[in-house]
């Protein structure tokens, strides 16, 4: 019965008697807007920027063609198939070789596409952008119980050391990346979505999840509090990991619908957060990354 006890208050996040309405997050929320902004505004000059690049690639090369076709031998004569004797030798011709790639980079995630130093940015931008939101109650838990005159260093301490898990993480991603890159995208999306719906119902899942939720005791001052902030961030920060890694994999091989599942997953994870029954959150989560793999899987196979 204490264990029970223990482990009910454990679960959840109460600040100390006389600190109830005191911001302690300072400035976590701006940081998470600002974040989403600049992602939607790279993803969208990111789309437009390649699709003209497509099409300014597409015309040059149907140009270059047309101009090959008027010097093509036979052509002008061409009274029936024996003027086709003409197009082996056609200037223009090779210049199609490059449509198909033109096509296929349509395909790409656009996260994998930019790069070394700007993928990991990029996915840096995400964690703040998706990851921060679930954690502004640990943050709360980090300033409420660090002393008055270090509480700002406590909550960056807790932030940094949290985000870099993370990167860690992403790195680790888009190093395993060329394993799918020659894959079709739907059916590599639609395989992550799976795998996202079967880790949201198992036993792991859901006690990395009651980690997530499960504050720490943390030292009020000198190299000790720092030293605890850092021991609370870096565990709640693996539990985050143990328990979302699969929808961030889904991240790593969107492509055209990247946007689409960046607001879908922080939606499931920020409820699985602040839901009273974590359980039912990452239920009702399951589902619905389910039926975005039946979609996807649909597409795949339509195309």
């Amino acid at each position: 019965m204490a264990q029970l006890a223990a482990r009910a208050v454990a679960l959840r996040w109460r600040p100390p008697a006389g600190l109830g309405g005191r911001r302690t997050t300072f400035g976590i929320e701006p940081a998470i807007v600002v974040a989403w902004v600049v992602l939607i505004a790279m993803l969208g000059s990111g789309t437009m920027d390649h699709r003209r690049a497509a099409a300014r690639t597409l015309s040059g090369r149907v140009a270059s063609t047309t101009s090959g076709m008027s010097g093509m031998p036979g052509m002008s004569g061409m009274s029936g198939k024996s003027g086709m004797s003409g197009m082996s030798g056609m200037a223009g011709m090779s210049g199609m070789a490059g449509m198909t790639m033109v096509g296929a980079a349509g395909h790409g995630s656009m996260l994998l596409g930019a790069g070394a130093a700007g993928a990991i940015a990029m996915w840096a931008l995400m964690v703040v952008a998706m990851m921060l939101p679930g954690t502004l109650p640990a943050v709360r838990h980090v300033g409420v119980n660090s002393l008055r005159w270090r509480r700002r260093r406590a909550v960056a301490t807790f932030v940094a050391a949290y985000v870099s898990i993370w990167v860690a993480f992403g790195v680790l991603v888009l190093l395993v990346a060329p394993l799918w890159s020659s894959i079709d995208r739907a059916a590599v999306l639609a395989l992550a979505l799976a795998l996202a719906a079967g880790w949201q119902l198992t036993a792991y899942k859901q006690r990395a999840l009651r980690d997530c939720h499960r504050p720490k005791p943390l030292p009020p001052r000198g190299r000790r509090a720092t030293v605890g902030v850092m021991r609370f961030a870096s565990c709640n920060g693996f539990a985050c990991v143990r328990s979302c890694w699969a929808m961030m994999l889904v991240m790593g091989v969107a492509s055209s619908a990247m946007m689409f599942w960046m607001i879908a997953i922080t939606g499931i994870m920020t409820t699985e957060k602040f839901a009273q029954k974590p359980r039912h959150a990452a239920r009702t989560g399951a589902a619905l990354l389910a039926a975005g793999a039946i979609a996807a899987g649909a597409g795949a196979f339509i195309r």
